[in-house]
């Protein structure tokens, strides 16, 4: 597959600002990533050997799956949504540090933890139906709290450098043209902007996470949507990312009907995961004619690395996070271990079975080779 990077100057596209300028912003760099099937630069060239990490797993530490990944500081920050529901940190080996906040209706808990993120040294979790954001400091300890209630129950946040950008996500019995996927508060919680409003063709379904973060940057990912949308910190849209997958791309009317995509899939070429920025990377899963396969984009030569075989890194959506900008990480459990094999070997995989079967939970670091950092 060969990828052709066109940049075009956007003047249309519109400024999403948390901040009153003097003069107008320059325009957001629009590139339009054409994608074909000639050649593509192989993601292994890039890839080196991947350590595997055992989560402790303890009664302390227990938890049943990952839904998010922050590397902070030479830490890893997990959330388990759906399992445990709690924020757990861990250091670079695996060992457990702490868990973060508890449930309850009091000062520092919450009802149900959705996301969170992690600004310098502080933790802003969301808890959507407690209305309110929570903040910790990264050593545990409760601050304060941000009450949510004018936001309509966000799916996901990201802090911006005077406030927060949350993603709301369309619900079947919802009308389309009355929710905005993007709203901006201040720090005060006072409504900025709204943007990125619904459509008949926009499809009742959404990415676990659809921001993900890097420093200096908030990547928005929307489901089969082949336009990511780069936030600074401000709030401003730094660039767009268009994939042209050409005549293999979703017809927009078909959109809304996920589950007839996803029979077709064979027909189609489609971003299948949000993106993850790594510094100057966007790593993510593509489905190539229902090959699904994970990609790396480097915005310093705009190049592109690909593996549709699972040979380098093993293609699951929601198992992709960032360890800064020098590797990507993947977590490897029970329930997909088979995925692992093609990576890292059936010998290895079988000498992790017995830990896997007990409920061992793997991270697996797949470090950039120094010759692409």
């Amino acid at each position: 597959m060969r990828f052709r990077i066109v940049y075009l100057s956007c003047c249309a596209l519109l400024v999403f600002s948390c901040q009153t300028q003097q003069q107008p912003a320059p325009a957001p760099l629009l590139t339009t990533i054409q994608w074909d099937d000639d050649s593509v630069d192989r993601l292994a060239n890039i890839i080196a050997q991947p350590e595997i990490i055992p989560l402790e797993n303890s009664r302390d530490a227990a938890f049943s799956g990952i839904n998010q990944i922050r590397y902070h500081k030479g830490h890893y920050y997990i959330f388990d949504k759906y399992g445990a529901n709690s924020l757990l940190v861990f250091d670079s080996i695996g060992n457990f540090i702490r868990r973060i906040g508890r449930k309850g209706h009091g000062p520092g808990e919450f009802i149900q933890l959705n996301a969170f993120t992690i600004q310098r040294d502080t933790i802003f979790a969301l808890d959507a139906n407690g209305q309110k954001i929570l903040a910790y400091s990264t050593e545990g300890v409760y601050l304060n709290d941000r009450k949510t209630a004018g936001l309509d129950y966000p799916d996901d946040l990201a802090w911006l450098s005077d406030g927060f950008l949350f993603y709301r996500a369309l619900y079947s019995d919802e009308q389309p043209d009355q929710v905005y996927a993007v709203s901006a508060t201040n720090r005060d919680m006072e409504p900025l902007q709204t943007d990125f409003k619904y459509t008949e063709q926009s499809p009742r379904v959404c990415f676990e996470l659809s921001f993900f973060e890097s420093d200096s940057s908030i990547v928005f990912s929307r489901y089969l949507n082949d336009t990511l949308i780069v936030f600074d910190r401000q709030g401003g849209i730094r660039e767009t990312l268009f994939w042209d997958f050409g005549t293999a791309a979703i017809p927009r009317p078909l959109r809304s009907e996920v589950k007839a995509v996803l029979e077709r899939s064979k027909d189609f070429t489609y971003l299948a995961s949000a993106a993850v920025p790594a510094g100057p990377f966007l790593t993510g899963t593509v489905s190539d004619h229902g090959q699904r396969g994970v990609f790396l984009y480097d915005s310093r030569d705009k190049r592109i690395y690909a593996d549709l075989t699972g040979e380098t890194i093993p293609a699951l959506p929601s198992n992709l996070a960032a360890k800064d900008s020098t590797a990507i990480v993947s977590w490897l459990s029970y329930g997909v271990k088979d995925n692992f094999i093609p990576s890292l070997g059936k010998e290895r995989v079988a000498e992790l079975l017995p830990a896997l079967e007990n409920g061992q939970i793997f991270l697996v670091v797949y470090p950039l080779k120094k010759n692409v950092l």
